[in-house]
């Protein structure tokens, strides 16, 4: 710890702590500058993506944001203590430092000038991508008579995706014509690298840089009593061919390969920028998931049920995947709403399962409520059979809450249930006051209150807090 005038007066001498350079912000000096500790569970915003982040997570999300803090390129001249997102980076520069800012496009070519002699510890150029908010720094340093050109993405430096190919490429002038030729001919220096990411891009030392290249001082040229050297850089996004994922995922169905794909984040961004995954999968796209007409359907003996049942996920725009959805062998698929399905199986037993990642919660049980039969689909209830249509999920699990924060209803032809993941957690049978025997079809929950709709065209509503978990107050919209 120091106050703001000591640590002033140790610049340029490194901290005898942490031995970095005492001009760096305080903020990169032990990591990102994390927000105020949250109770667990509870969701942090990110400063620089703007991103809600669980923050049992946020100090795994805030090392590697690509839109985490960085310090000023000028601080090693100047002692500028400004820190911020990376397009705040930009803004800072032209306004504080009057640095040129160069805007580029992925895959198109563009020119700098540098003015030589360059200073001792390197100038920068900054660089902006329009696609994503990338800043890049093109560092251009001596070593000798030498002018050494890098590039830096100015980014956390343990950010690993995306990753981008830079190109740098310097022309000579003309050789020197000798007698009876007409040769035009130049030299061309051109370098391909892997720009090395850093938050602060004017610390980097020689040795940290992936590659550079070298160019020898006779390829500048005068402007106007001026030496300069022009750079021509093309920054593209890396884009994977295809490799151990790409064959792994060609042997797995769609379900599989999501899975695989949503297990990490390194895997996630090596999907996303291959050169043959998106054409062949429906990653991101939103699809219709159907029972497979080939598949088996419900058998009434447990050992003639898969372990998987193949399903069909139909893309709006494509043709459909085969998919496997686990479950077990005493259990059928009632409902879905995004990567969540209704599981139900013998003597009440209901699950909720995530077709991703395999997380199971189980249900409270029906047995206190309704008698089971052999059918796992009928009841008896109030002396009389009934049939479970379906389970809406209406609110989907969430890690942020523990996954207790669902809300399912039960659809039976005769009945409606409700039930909530959290206190009281126990089915809630919904009665209807003004009709006996209405044969519902479906049910959906709005602004707290349950909704059903019966064949017949009504409409009924029940406060399910109303009354406890006793009965329930309704209403009728024709």
């Amino acid at each position: 710890m120091g106050c703001r005038r000591c640590v002033g007066e140790l610049a340029p001498n490194p901290c005898k702590k942490c031995e970095q350079p005492a001009w760096l912000p305080p903020s990169n000096r032990s990591g990102p500058r994390l927000p105020p500790s949250n109770r667990s569970g509870a969701m942090v915003k990110c400063v620089g993506c703007q991103s809600l982040v669980a923050s049992t997570e946020s100090y795994k999300h805030y090392i590697a944001c690509p839109h985490g803090p960085c310090g000023c390129t000028e601080a090693i001249n100047t002692g500028c203590s400004f820190t911020g997102p990376p397009r705040e980076l930009l803004v800072h520069l032209q306004a504080s430092h009057s640095i040129p800012v160069f805007t580029f496009q992925y895959g198109i070519p563009a020119w700098c000038i540098v003015r030589l002699p360059v200073q001792p510890r390197g100038h920068l150029f900054i660089g902006s991508g329009e696609e994503d908010g990338s800043v890049f720094a093109i560092t251009v340093g001596a070593l000798g008579p030498t002018t050494i050109v890098s590039c830096v993405c100015i980014r956390s430096a343990a950010c690993l995706f995306p990753m981008y190919k830079a190109q740098l490429l310097v022309i000579g002038p003309p050789a020197p014509a000798t007698a009876g030729t007409s040769d035009l001919s130049t030299d061309t220096l051109m370098a391909v690298i892997e720009p090395t990411s850093s938050p602060t891009p004017s610390s980097i030392m020689l040795q940290q840089l992936t590659s550079f290249l070298a160019v020898p001082p006779r390829y500048a040229k005068q402007n106007g009593g001026q030496r300069v050297l022009p750079i021509c850089v093309c920054i593209n996004k890396k884009v994977f061919t295809e490799g151990p994922l790409e064959v792994l995922i060609s042997q797995c169905d769609a379900i599989t390969a999501a899975s695989l794909v949503g297990s990490s984040k390194s895997i996630l961004q090596s999907a996303k920028y291959s050169a043959t995954l998106p054409a062949s999968q429906p990653f991101g796209l939103p699809c219709v998931l159907c029972c497979d007409p080939a598949d088996k359907p419900w058998a009434v003996f447990k050992e003639d049920l898969p372990v998987h049942s193949k399903c069909k996920l139909l893309p709006l725009d494509r043709f459909s995947y085969d998919g496997l959805m686990p479950h077990g062998k005493d259990e059928e698929r009632a409902g879905a709403n995004g990567d969540w399905i209704a599981m139900v199986g013998p003597e009440g037993k209901w699950n909720l399962l995530n077709v991703y990642t395999h997380r199971k919660i189980k249900l409270p049980s029906l047995r206190n409520k309704l008698e089971t039969t052999h059918n796992p689909l009928i009841f008896e209830y109030q002396r009389s059979a009934i049939q479970l249509q379906k389970i809406a999920i209406c609110q989907v699990p969430t890690a942020a809450r523990g996954y207790q924060d669902f809300s399912l209803v039960a659809i039976f032809d005769f009945a409606i249930a409700y039930l909530h993941g959290e206190y009281p957690r126990e089915w809630i049978f919904l009665e209807n006051q003004f009709q006996y025997g209405a044969i519902y079809c479906d049910a959906i929950i709005h602004n707290g209150l349950v909704f059903a709709v019966t064949e017949l065209g009504n409409v009924y509503a029940w406060d399910p807090n109303q009354f406890g978990n006793i009965s329930s107050l309704s209403f009728l919209y024709t």
